[in-house]
C-alpha cells in the first residue's frame, strides 16, 4: 500500500503487517508518527526554500516594479504571503506529530518497562526456587559426606596391623574432604558459574589425566580406595575337602556333619597373610592401588599375633 498524502509523490510504502512505514531517503521501517515528523518536516524545508527565493525575487523586482507601475511586486508579495501561511500551519503540524511520536515513544517504553518487570518477578521467582532447592541440596550432601566421613573413620579405627599402616591414611577425613572438592569441582566443570573452582579443589593435580585432562569421579577414587580395602578384608576362602564314597558308589558326607572340608595350610614361617595374598619377604599387595601408597608389608610391621 502507497502512501502519498493525496498527492503522487513517493514519500513512503506501509506494511500493514507490521504497522510500519518505510523511510523515502533512510530505508528503514518506522512508526507511523515518526513517518508524519519526517514527512511534515520534509515539507517545511521545501516551504522555507520558496520562502528565501521568493523574497530574494522580491527585493530585485521591488524598485522597478513600483516605478514602472507594473503588478510584479504585488504578485510575489501575494504568493509570499501564502507561502508564510503556509508555513506557519506545517510548524503547528510539525509539533503535533512531534507529541504524537513523543506519546508513543513514552508508551513503548512502558510497555518495555513493563515486560521487564514481568520478566524480572519470574526470573526472581526461579532464584526464589532455586535457593529452597539449593538449601535441601546442600544438606543432602553435607548428610552423604558426614556418613561418609563417619563410616570412613569408624572402618579405619577398626583395622589391625599392618593392614592400618598400609591403607589408613586412605580414610582419612582430609583426604576424603579433598577428593569431595574434587568432585564438585568436576560436577562444575561445564558450568560458566563454578561453584567450587580450581583453587579450592586443590587436590585436583593428584587424580588429574596428566595427558588428557580427565578427572576421574569419586566412584573411581575414593570409592576405588574403599572397595580396595574391604577386598583386603575379606577372608581366604577355605578349600572344600573330597568326601569318600559311600554305599552304592555315591559320593557322600561324614555321618553327623553336613560339610567336611580339609583345614588350609598354614603359612610358612617366611611368609605373612595380607587379605588373599601370601608371599614371600617382602610382600607386595596386588592391589595397585596400595602399590602407588607404597603398599609392601615390611617384616617389622606385621603383627605376628594375627591368626593364620
Amino acid at each position: 500500500m502507497r502512501h502519498d498524502g493525496g498527492r503522487g509523490d513517493d514519500v513512503g510504502i506501509i506494511s500493514t503487517a507490521k504497522r510500519l512505514w518505510r523511510h523515502p531517503t533512510l530505508q528503514t521501517w518506522i512508526s507511523k508518527t515518526e513517518f508524519d515528523v519526517h514527512q511534515i518536516a520534509a515539507k517545511l524545508d521545501e516551504v522555507r526554500t520558496k520562502i528565501a527565493a521568493v523574497e530574494t525575487e522580491l527585493s530585485d523586482v521591488v524598485l522597478g516594479s513600483v516605478l514602472d507601475g507594473d503588478d510584479r511586486a504585488t504578485a510575489l508579495h501575494d504568493r509570499l504571503a501564502k507561502l508564510r501561511t503556509e508555513q506557519a500551519i506545517l510548524e503547528q503540524a510539525a509539533e503535533k506529530a512531534a507529541d504524537a511520536e513523543a506519546r508513543r515513544v513514552a508508551e513503548a517504553a512502558d510497555r518495555e518497562a513493563a515486560s521487564r518487570r514481568r520478566a524480572a518477578a519470574q526470573h526472581l521467582g526461579k532464584a526464589k526456587r532455586e535457593v529452597s532447592a539449593l538449601v535441601e541440596a546442600a544438606a543432602a550432601v553435607q548428610d552423604h559426606y558426614s556418613r561418609l566421613v563417619e563410616a570412613s573413620t569408624a572402618a579405619g579405627l577398626l583395622l589391625a596391623h599392618p593392614l592400618r599402616d598400609q591403607l589408613g591414611h586412605l580414610l582419612e577425613p582430609y583426604r576424603i574432604q579433598q577428593l569431595t572438592l574434587v568432585e564438585l569441582h568436576k560436577a562444575g566443570a561445564n558450568s560458566p558459574t563454578q561453584l567450587v573452582d580450581r583453587r579450592m579443589a586443590r587436590a585436583v593435580g593428584s587424580v588429574e589425566v596428566f595427558h588428557t585432562g580427565h578427572i576421574p569421579p569419586l566412584t573411581e577414587t575414593l570409592g576405588a580406595d574403599l572397595e580396595a580395602i574391604r577386598r583386603a578384608l575379606s577372608p581366604r576362602p577355605q578349600e572344600q575337602a573330597p568326601v569318600p564314597a559311600g554305599e552304592g558308589g555315591v559320593t557322600g558326607v561324614a555321618p553327623g556333619d553336613a560339610t567336611q572340608t580339609a583345614p588350609a595350610p598354614a603359612p610358612a614361617d617366611d611368609q605373612v597373610m595380607v587379605g588373599e595374598v601370601s608371599a614371600a619377604e617382602p610382600v607386595a599387595h596386588p592391589d595397585p592401588l596400595v602399590q602407588l601408597w607404597g603398599g609392601f608389608v615390611p617384616a617389622s610391621a606385621r603383627d605376628t599375633d594375627q591368626p593364620a
